[in-house]
């Protein structure tokens, strides 16, 4: 209800779960003004019917979008670009960066409401290989230093971050027994605590047609084929 000779600001919020252009007419209603002839006719007749009127509307244009990016280059000094754009599955990576988020997708992300284990919401993930190659031992002190330019391909800010799987560990006090890990999670603690591979940056924000360059680093200090699972979140 506003009151005779005030103003009052409504704000317009929007939200948009769909890649879409949204074109939306908003109407404004009020009750008809009577003057005192008609108010008096109502209060002797005792019936009254409420007149709503449309007084005016405004057109409200919006577009709902969602960040957008890709990998425009892959490049090391000894390697060349093609075999590191087949190594490191560059053109499925970028289909699937162009894709909307699937259902599996949704869910992980809104991993909070879900009762599924963090190892069946990452096994419906879709999983890209980013292959080093084999580098010689006696040459461990030198990383593989491969980099990447990404870029933001859409209409929206675009903030990137890779997340590796101790970003989210709980630090526990020392009286908890944290229990026996897996071979894989003991060898998979081994790779993060030795740093054997690294990313910088690992986050950023990239505005539409900005790109950056990130450098990943593959440090082997022993002779053994190291994986690591690391997610990219944007």
């Amino acid at each position: 209800m506003i009151n005779a000779k005030t103003k009052k600001t409504i704000s317009i919020t929007f939200k948009p779960q769909l890649r879409f252009d949204f074109d939306i007419n908003l109407v404004c209603i009020a009750r008809q003004r009577m003057d005192k002839d008609v108010l008096a006719g109502v209060s002797m007749n005792h019936q009254f019917e409420e007149k709503i009127v449309e007084k005016s509307f405004i057109t409200v244009q919006a577009k709902g979008d969602y960040p957008l990016i890709r990998f425009e280059d892959v490049r090391n000094d000894s390697v060349s670009i093609a075999n590191l754009w087949e190594r490191f599955n560059m053109t499925k990576m970028n289909e699937d960066l162009l894709k909307p988020l699937n259902e599996w997708e949704k869910v992980f992300n809104n991993s909070e409401n879900s009762n599924q284990s963090i190892e069946e919401l990452i096994s419906n993930l879709n999983v890209f290989d980013w292959d080093f190659g084999k580098i010689p031992i006696k040459y461990g002190s030198k990383p593989r230093k491969i980099t990447l330019t990404l870029k933001n391909i859409g209409g929206v800010d675009a903030e990137w971050q890779f997340k590796l799987p101790n970003d989210s560990e709980i630090q526990t006090e020392k009286w908890a027994d944290p229990g026996e890990p897996t071979p894989e999670k003991a060898f998979e603690k081994h790779i993060l605590d030795s740093k054997i591979f690294n990313v910088h940056p690992r986050s950023g924000k990239l505005q539409p047609g900005e790109q950056m360059e990130l450098n990943v680093f593959y440090f082997p200090k022993e002779v053994k084929k190291h994986h690591l699972q690391a997610f990219l979140e944007i």
